[in-house]
């Protein structure tokens, strides 16, 4: 591989590692900003800290559980960005948009942070709570097509080059990549997960669910799809480990052959 698109490669998965680490610190704070401007709102600022102090110590019960599954769920997302750019970059030989973070692959994944800021928001109402969970998961079905598309020319440059190099252990590991990027398994997913956000809002609409039910319900889709992109995620990589013990053990001698 040239130096340029290894570089390539690299200006692209850094771009991504960038975005995703200030999602990860910034939206807990403004999150956490907008519920202690509620609190100055019902208390005032002069009793804010007694306010902060009181709800730490006695949290909303009824929502502890409901409000876990969406810290669950984005700490989830973002170490798994964080995976998935760390384990695509370690095996393709070309990026998208030659190594650019394009402005509509910074607004996807923008997009998915303002979905979950909104989650956040409108964590006080089950119904608001699961009409604004079934956008969000219409929104991330968007941003995977949107990156499988994205990820294609680079998954054939990186077929193409590993090919004409003879390596073919390593091309070996970008279609392992690509099964998990765009494996079957991933519309199953997202209908299971799309079926359970649908029996949600109809719970919540239509069956007045009760409060522990309802928490029960959203606790159950997350860790459910969250579990589910873990495993094939652990299997990937498993597969890849592999391939790298086998380059290793034989790369040398199937280069020394061919010399």
């Amino acid at each position: 591989m040239s130096r340029a698109k290894h570089d390539e490669v690299k200006t692209f998965a850094h771009g991504t590692h960038t975005l995703v680490k200030i999602i990860e610190y910034s939206l807990p704070v403004i999150v956490g900003g907008l519920e202690i401007r509620e609190l100055i709102h019902q208390e005032g600022i002069e009793r804010l800290p007694e306010a902060v102090a009181h709800a730490i110590a006695n949290p909303d019960l009824s929502t502890v559980l409901w409000k876990t599954a969406l810290v669950i769920y984005f700490f989830s997302w973002v170490l798994g960005a964080d995976s998935d750019t760390e384990m695509q970059a370690d095996v393709y030989l070309a990026a998208p948009h030659g190594g650019r973070l394009a402005k509509k692959d910074a607004g996807v994944i923008l997009g998915i942070a303002v979905g979950f800021a909104v989650l956040c928001i409108v964590s006080d109402s089950y119904r608001g709570f699961a009409l604004a969970l079934t956008v969000f998961w219409a929104g991330n079905v968007a941003a995977w097509r949107y990156m499988v598309r994205a990820l294609k020319a680079a998954i054939r440059q990186s077929y193409v080059k590993y090919g004409k190099a003879g390596e073919y252990i390593d091309m070996e590991r970008v279609r392992v990549v690509e099964r998990y990027v765009d494996g079957g398994w991933q519309w199953w997913r997202f209908a299971v997960g799309g079926a359970l956000v649908l029996g949600l809002d109809a719970l919540v609409f239509f069956a007045d669910l009760p409060p522990a039910y309802a928490q029960g319900a959203i606790f159950f889709f997350v860790m459910f799809v969250e579990a589910w992109i873990w495993i094939m995620r652990a299997r990937t990589k498993l597969a890849l480990s592999v391939l790298n013990d086998l380059s290793e053990r034989y790369g040398e001698k199937l280069a020394a052959s061919r010399a």
